[in-house]
This record gives C-alpha cells, structure tokens and sequence, in this order.
C-alpha cells in the first residue's frame, strides 16, 4: 500500500511553488481562482508521486523532489496559461526546493 504522507506532502510542497509564482511572490493578490489552480497543479504531483512510490518503495528525498519539480512544471504548463514568461519553471523549481527543504527541516 502506498504510504499517503509522500503524495500529500507533494501536493503542498507544489501548491505552495505555485500559489507564489503566479501572484509573483505579492501575496496581497492571492485569489480563491489562485488557490484553486493551484491545487489542480498539485494534484497532478501528488498523483504522480503515488504513482512512483507504488513503482518504487522507498524512493531518496532527492528522487522524490526531483519528482515534485518535473510534476509541477508540467502540471503548471497544463492546467493554465502562464502569468509570466517561465512561470512553469519556476514553479517547478520552487517545488524542487521547497521539498527539500521541508524534508531538511522535518516539516
């Protein structure tokens, strides 16, 4: 069985990335559209993470959030247009370093 903390901890790690890249760090414009476009992008992590845990049991924190990055730039790239040029790298990226991080600090 799949264990549900590393899918949920994808989902936030990438709602998190992507919350702050489209309103571009300003969190005084943060939406409910924001939010919502956020969690489709994070469902896309964290069902590509459940799906990678039941192929690899247990996966390294860097697999894991080289994962999450890759997850999150195509999630960002399909579910909307982009706020700025990159916005889905950045995303990605910010995912990447956000799962790091978070694991560094056993959140």
């Amino acid at each position: 069985m799949v264990k549900l903390r590393e899918p949920f901890k994808a989902f936030r790690d990438t709602w998190t990335a992507c919350m702050l890249s489209m309103v571009q760090g300003d969190l005084s414009v943060v939406s409910i559209d924001h939010a919502l476009t956020a969690s489709k992008v994070g469902i896309v992590s964290f069902l590509g993470v459940a799906l990678c845990m039941l192929i690899k049991k247990n996966p390294s924190p860097w697999f894991t959030a080289w994962v999450i990055g890759v997850l999150t730039v195509v999630g960002d790239y399909i579910v909307h247009p982009a706020h700025f040029p990159g916005e889905a790298f950045v995303s990605g990226l910010g995912a990447f370093i956000l799962s790091i991080f978070f694991r560094k600090v056993k959140v």
